[in-house]
């Protein structure tokens, strides 16, 4: 039995370097990541557009909404297709939506096995806008300074553990070891052979002071216990990442 092709593609100021690569890769199925932002980048070719695909026959359109120009957020999106779709063959048009869509969708192939493509643009001389006619400038907006490799499996399922399990989003380290140990974490593998008190070091080591470096989690000592809080990046963080575990 052969596998779907799923292109994921994000859908901004586009329609060739949309159509195009669905055609001529024959996708099966289109998971169109329209926009979900105060910035409204909707035209009425872009209904047009939807509109054909919904239409054809030979797609299934799986239309997802997200804020383009928000960097973790088209990261979840992006993240939970790949996810939805783990076992397809699945690319990612880096071409079609925002710079931070495409940084997002580069950042999401290189921590799955899903492929990236990126769709070139050919202009005539006669195509060439005028100085009059490009984008006017409004606002600088900053972007995270992301670390591109992706957080272990156990990272993840510790920022899991303290996002979903507490209210503040904080825990003490002894409630991760406890955690850690009843998941059979990969850090804490043969803990029954070693001492609580043991398994600290290597909380250190391999969860805690990487995730802080990331800026994802931040420590407070209180009296004789560590609490550990995620962060608000390390929030967003995990939002994306929970899903390829």
């Amino acid at each position: 039995m052969f596998n779907d092709t799923v292109h994921i593609v994000p859908f901004g100021f586009e329609y060739e370097r949309v159509l195009r690569p669905i055609e001529e890769g024959k996708a099966d199925v289109v998971v169109l990541v329209n926009n979900q932002s105060d910035i409204s980048v909707r035209l009425e070719f872009q209904d047009e557009l939807q509109e054909k695909l919904e239409d054809d026959s030979g797609i299934r359109l799986d239309a997802r909404y997200c804020d383009i120009f928000d960097m973790y957020e088209s990261m979840e999106t992006i993240l939970k297709a790949i996810s939805d779709y783990a076992d397809e063959d699945v690319y990612v048009n880096l071409a079609t939506g925002t710079k931070v869509t495409a940084v997002s969708g580069m950042i999401a192939c290189m921590a799955t096995d899903a492929e990236p493509f990126y769709v070139q643009s050919r202009l005539s001389t006669a195509d060439r806008p005028t100085k009059d006619e490009l984008p006017k400038f409004d606002e600088v907006v900053g972007l995270p300074d992301y670390p591109i490799e992706k957080p272990t499996d156990d990272q993840i399922r510790v920022m899991e553990y303290i996002y979903t399990g507490m209210g503040d989003s904080t825990v003490r380290k002894k409630d991760i070891i406890e955690f850690a140990d009843e998941e059979n974490l990969e850090f804490a593998s043969g803990s029954e052979d070693v001492s609580e008190k043991a398994l600290y070091p290597r909380l250190n080591s391999h969860i805690v002071d990487p995730l802080t470096e990331k800026g994802f989690l931040r420590t407070e000592e209180r009296g004789n216990t560590t609490k550990v809080h995620l962060t608000e990046e390390g929030e967003k963080a995990i939002r994306a990442f929970r899903h390829i575990v």
